[in-house]
């Protein structure tokens, strides 16, 4: 595993998906690197002790996504998951998506920088981080820019 994302809801896991698929596209990342839970085809095979399996994955992968969303930061696997992973002291990549959460976010979570998708730059930003953390090559900005516009569409709706 390469990447694991993590979110609750569906609008989330909306958000989630168009994020994948702008990973997958500017990484070249094949879909059994990724995991997120709530997104059809990144989700846990049936059957698997879902504890134990993403206690592995948030060990073993080389890059975490948080998304922060006002649901996720009630939940006690998110919660659970992004501070396992910062307590590991592992790559972790925080993202929001809603310029109104950063009022409801409390230490540590407050205290790390968090990259706010809203921003078009801080998209861009994050696929730097992603390929610095990954050391991968990224594809041409033509190649993967619908990708982003509809990232930018979903958040936006």
């Amino acid at each position: 595993m390469t990447v694991c994302c993590n979110c609750l809801v569906s609008k989330d896991a909306s958000i989630a998906k168009h994020l994948i698929e702008l990973l997958r596209v500017a990484f070249s990342i094949p879909s059994k690197k990724i995991r997120c839970t709530s997104v059809d085809g990144y989700k846990l095979k049936g059957g698997v002790n879902t504890d134990q399996k993403l206690n592995e994955e948030i060990k073993n992968n080389r890059l975490f996504i948080g998304l922060i969303s006002k649901e996720s930061i009630s939940s006690t696997y998110v919660l659970f998951e992004m501070g396992a992973r910062w307590g590991l002291q592992l790559p972790i990549k925080l993202i929001v998506f809603d310029d109104d959460i950063f009022s409801l976010l409390k230490p540590p979570l407050s205290n790390m920088h968090i990259i706010n998708l809203c921003n078009e730059a801080e998209i861009y930003q994050l696929l730097d981080e992603v390929q610095e953390e990954l050391n991968y090559t990224r594809d041409t900005v033509s190649s993967f820019l619908d990708k982003v516009e509809l990232l930018k569409n979903e958040i936006a709706s």
